[in-house]
């Protein structure tokens, strides 16, 4: 099982891999090439993804999905809503595996954009069962189309955390990558993770 954010564990940042001490570069290297070839080689019918959440406590393979595209950067899919919802019927996302963040597009049923959900992550890969796990880290940041964003689920964050039902390690990561995405946001260059659905036509 291979980790793929952490900053305790490895990253997947040009700042972070030279921010190691000198004698492990190399080892960070290989490491990273070694991963991305064992995502990147990965037949997309074979790929399975698992969406696992903290609360409430579950694990889903998400089946109905369709990889639509898969790198040693991101995999993007298309996606139906599991359950039946009046506010949103189906979209597309994109899984940042450098970045530990799921951007995803909302949209209605009448193909309308609803907003932009983005979801701070945990990528974990198996490699002997070809399965991507995703854990949601509870933090989230919604933006509309008029530019309005929302920071949500903080309280969630705090509850897990209170109730042990997240670690530590995971609850800074966590902070961190808010951080890392709030402050491209402020910056106006967001158009760095729209980008990736939006040339696709997604």
């Amino acid at each position: 099982m291979f980790r793929i954010q952490s900053p305790k564990h490895i990253y997947f940042t040009k700042k972070s891999l030279f921010s190691q001490p000198l004698h492990l570069v190399p080892g960070v290297l290989f490491f990273l090439y070694f991963f991305s070839g064992l995502i990147y080689n990965i037949d997309m019918s074979d790929l399975k993804i698992y969406r696992k959440r903290i609360i409430p406590s579950e694990c889903v393979l998400l089946d109905g999905d369709v990889i639509v595209e898969q790198n040693e950067e991101h995999i993007i899919t298309k996606w139906k809503t599991i359950h039946p919802r009046n506010d949103f019927d189906h979209g597309t996302s994109c899984y940042f595996l450098n970045d530990g963040v799921k951007v995803s597009k909302f949209y209605r049923s009448d193909d309308e954009l609803l907003y932009w959900y983005c979801d701070i992550v945990q990528f974990d890969f198996s490699e002997d069962r070809s399965e991507l796990t995703v854990t949601d880290l509870l933090a989230d940041v919604m933006i509309y189309p008029n530019g309005k964003m929302k920071v949500v689920d903080l309280d969630e964050l705090a509850d897990a955390h209170e109730q042990n039902l997240i670690s530590e390690e995971q609850v800074n990561n966590c902070l961190r990558q808010l951080n890392a995405l709030l402050t491209l946001i402020y910056r106006d260059k967001f158009d760095k993770y729209q980008s990736c659905l939006d040339f696709r036509g997604l």
